[in-house]
């Protein structure tokens, strides 16, 4: 069997349940086949075949680190879904724990607070969300009074720290403009500093037999090689 084009081996591949996806491990550069393949010349041949089409212009194309399946549906056709992470986004500095310290002020009614203070002086926060953008740990602390202390500890054991943690996870997506409502997020706040702050998102992209087709290769393949 003879392939003169990516989409075509791809297809022919993924039906034979050989081939379910790859991974892009750095911004175009190594690139991961999740496979039963076993032949080295297929296996590079693949890889250079997903590289070619990350590259490709136009927006049927991935450009980011993740792990990507491939798909199929009579509508679509095959298809590919991306599950994307990034440990250092560059829109890290748009979490203002000012803010996100601001808003729990208000929620919980605070009154033992120094206007003339920065709140970040005020009050320490200790937070950590999963990748369900669900609040695992939490804690808060005064850094000034016995007095604001003890006003944090009866506000909290008067309040849902589940109901609290939803309220300060609404904050950081709606604080933080390049993230959508529907994008995973994880986040570790210790001391008043990020510690760990990692996105995850889903993307999908169509129309593989215009992209990969346009992909030329050589690539013959016995029935029963594999």
């Amino acid at each position: 069997m003879k392939f003169t084009n990516a989409y075509d081996l791809v297809f022919y591949l993924y039906n034979q349940k050989l081939l379910k996806g790859f991974s892009f491990t750095g911004f175009y550069g190594e690139v991961i086949i999740e496979s039963k393949i076993e032949d080295k010349n297929l296996v590079n041949l693949l890889e250079s075949i997903w590289l070619d089409w990350s590259m490709l212009c136009g927006e049927e194309t991935a450009v980011n680190i993740g792990d990507y399946s491939l798909e199929f549906s009579e509508i679509e056709g095959l298809f590919i879904t991306g599950y994307c992470e990034e440990n250092f986004p560059e829109n890290k500095t748009e979490i203002r724990i000012d803010e996100i310290l601001q808003s729990i002020i208000n929620y919980l009614d605070m009154e033992n607070i120094d206007s003339k203070l920065p709140i970040i002086q005020q009050i320490a926060l200790a937070i950590e969300i999963d990748v369900n953008n669900k609040a695992i740990n939490f804690d808060l602390d005064s850094l000034i009074s016995d007095e604001l202390e003890e006003e944090i500890k009866q506000k909290i054991k008067k309040t849902d720290i589940e109901i609290l943690s939803n309220f300060i996870c609404q904050q950081l997506t709606k604080n933080h403009r390049q993230i959508n409502p529907g994008t995973k997020f994880k986040l570790n706040i210790e001391s008043n500093h990020i510690y760990d702050y990692t996105i995850f998102w889903e993307e999908k992209y169509w129309n593989l037999k215009k992209s990969l087709g346009s992909i030329k290769v050589e690539f013959s393949l016995a029935k029963f090689d594999y």
